[in-house]
C-alpha cells in the first residue's frame, strides 16, 4: 500500500474526527478562543492566563491646598520630588499581573482500531474508514459531552447555593426556576449575552410547549467559532429571554459520570440533570487530538491488514474563582437500568416453544454491537467478559429456556456493552 496514500488517509481522518468532536458537540457553543497560550506545547497540559488588576482609586488634584493627609496616599506617585505622604497627588499607582496557571488535562483516552485485509476490498478502504470514523467519532463525542456535563454539575454546590435539587418541575413553574438561575449568574458578574442554558429533553419540551412561555421564546443564531479556513460557524438555537437553551440527550446529561475501559457509565451517585446555566466566558473546554495514525501492512506483522491508533486528551477547566458563574438543577438518582441498557421486541416462533427476537434496542440509541446473548440469570457488569447464555440471531427462531430472559449485547472481543436490568418477557409459540 502506498505510503503517501496512508499519509493522506491520516490527514483526512484527523480533520474529519476533529470536526465531529468540536462542531457536532452539544457543547460546541463553549468552543471559543480564550486566554489559553496558543504556543504552549507541553503534552497533556494547558496554560491558562488569569489577569489580576487593581480597582479604581481617587484622583488627587495637583497643588490642591485642601488635600488632607491620608494614609492611602502612599500609593500615589511622587509629586515634585516630595515623597511625604501628604504631598503626593495625581494618579494612584495600581497593580497588574498576568498569572499563568498550568492545568493538567485529566482525561487521557485512547483505543486501537484494526482493519483486516479481507475487509479491505478494492476501492472499499475509504468507505470502510469513513464509516468507522463516523461511528467512532460520535462515540468519542458522546463520552466527552457526558464528562463535560458531569464536570459542570460537580462545580456547583448546594451549600454555596448554585446547585438545587428539583424533582417537581412542571411547565407552570419551570420559567421561575430558570429566572432564579439567571439571577444567580447575573449577581456573580455574568453578562446576559454570555449566558447559555443546557437542558434535558424533558425541560426543553416544557419550555417549548408551555403557553406561559411562548411569548418569551425566539430563534436566534449564535457564533460558536471558526473553521480551519476562517469561516464563522453559527448555531441556530431557541432562546429564552435572550439566553440560548440547548437540549442535551439523556445519555450524556447526568452527574458523577464513571469512565470505563469501554466508554462511560453511571455511578452509584449519578443524578439526572434538569438544566445547567453557565457563563461561557468563564469555561475553558480543551480537546487535544494527540494521535490518529494509520499503519499499513508494510509495518504490521501480527495480522494481515491495517490499524489506526486513536489518542486524545480532553477536559473542561473551570477555574476555582469562576465556579460561582454556574447554576445547576438536578433531579432524582439515575436508575441503573436506564443506561447502557437493552430492550427487545419479540414474536412467536414458527414451531411450538420457539420465539423470534425481531429487534434489539439499546440506550444510548444506535449502539454498535457484534453479538446478542440471552440467559435466565443476570449478566455481569458493563465492560466485563460475557459468560454463559445462548447466542441468538435477530430475526431467527430459537427455543428460550424460559418465557422471560436477560439480554446483553457484546463487542467483537466478547465484552458486555449493554444489558437488560431485569428479565424481559418473550412471546413463545404454543
Amino acid at each position: 500500500m502506498d505510503g503517501n496514500y496512508i499519509e493522506q488517509v491520516g490527514i483526512y481522518s484527523r480533520n474529519y474526527v476533529d470536526d465531529v468532536l468540536i462542531r457536532d458537540s452539544v457543547y460546541n457553543v463553549l468552543e471559543v478562543n480564550k486566554e489559553l497560550d496558543p504556543d504552549f506545547q507541553e503534552v497533556g497540559w494547558v496554560k491558562l492566563m488569569t489577569p489580576l488588576v487593581s480597582g479604581l482609586s481617587f484622583y488627587r488634584v495637583v497643588n490642591n491646598g485642601r488635600m488632607v493627609v491620608n494614609a492611602g496616599t502612599a500609593n500615589y506617585a511622587d509629586y515634585n520630588g516630595n515623597v511625604a505622604a501628604d504631598n503626593r497627588a495625581g494618579y494612584s499607582i495600581g497593580a497588574i499581573s498576568a498569572k499563568w496557571t498550568l492545568y493538567q488535562i485529566r482525561f487521557d483516552r485512547a483505543t486501537q482500531l484494526k482493519f483486516d485485509q479481507k475487509d479491505l476490498t478494492t476501492g472499499g478502504l475509504e468507505r470502510m474508514l469513513g464509516g468507522v470514523l463516523r461511528t467512532f467519532s460520535k462515540v468519542a463525542k458522546r463520552e466527552r459531552d457526558a464528562v463535560y456535563s458531569s464536570i459542570l454539575a460537580d462545580c456547583t454546590n448546594t451549600g454555596l447555593g448554585n446547585r438545587v435539587i428539583e424533582t417537581d418541575l412542571t411547565a407552570e413553574n419551570i420559567y421561575q426556576r430558570i429566572l432564579a438561575g439567571k439571577a444567580w449568574l447575573y449577581n456573580h458578574d455574568a453578562e446576559t449575552e454570555d449566558m447559555v442554558a443546557f437542558v434535558s429533553i424533558e425541560v426543553a419540551n416544557m419550555l417549548s410547549t408551555s403557553p406561559l412561555l411562548t411569548r418569551f421564546l425566539n430563534v436566534e443564531k449564535i457564533n460558536v467559532g471558526q473553521t480551519r479556513d476562517g469561516k464563522d460557524v453559527e448555531l441556530t438555537v431557541r432562546t429564552l429571554d435572550g439566553i440560548p437553551f440547548i437540549a442535551v440527550p439523556e445519555d450524556r446529561f447526568f452527574t458523577d459520570v464513571a469512565l470505563t475501559e469501554n466508554g462511560y457509565d453511571l455511578s452509584a451517585t449519578s443524578r439526572v440533570i434538569n438544566y445547567i446555566m453557565v457563563s461561557k466566558e468563564f469555561l475553558y473546554p480543551i480537546t487535544r487530538l494527540n494521535t490518529l495514525r494509520v499503519y499499513d501492512d508494510t509495518v504490521i506483522t501480527s495480522f494481515d491488514g491495517m490499524l489506526a491508533n486513536f489518542h486524545m486528551w480532553y477536559d473542561l477547566i473551570v477555574p476555582m474563582m469562576k465556579r460561582v458563574a454556574l447554576y445547576c438543577s438536578v433531579g432524582n438518582l439515575k436508575s441503573a437500568g436506564s443506561f447502557n441498557s437493552v430492550a427487545i421486541s419479540s414474536t412467536k416462533g414458527p414451531s411450538s416453544g420457539q420465539t423470534v427476537v425481531q429487534a434489539v434496542y439499546t440506550k444510548p440509541a444506535g449502539m454498535a454491537f457484534a453479538k446478542v446473548y440471552a440467559k435466565t440469570t443476570a449478566f455481569g457488569d458493563i465492560g466485563t467478559t460475557q459468560e454463559g447464555g445462548t447466542l441468538i440471531e435477530v430475526g431467527s427462531p430459537f427455543t428460550p429456556a424460559a418465557t422471560s430472559l436477560y439480554f446483553a449485547v457484546v463487542d467483537f472481543a466478547g465484552n458486555i456493552l449493554a444489558k437488560s436490568a431485569e428479565a424481559l418477557a418473550v412471546e413463545v409459540a404454543d
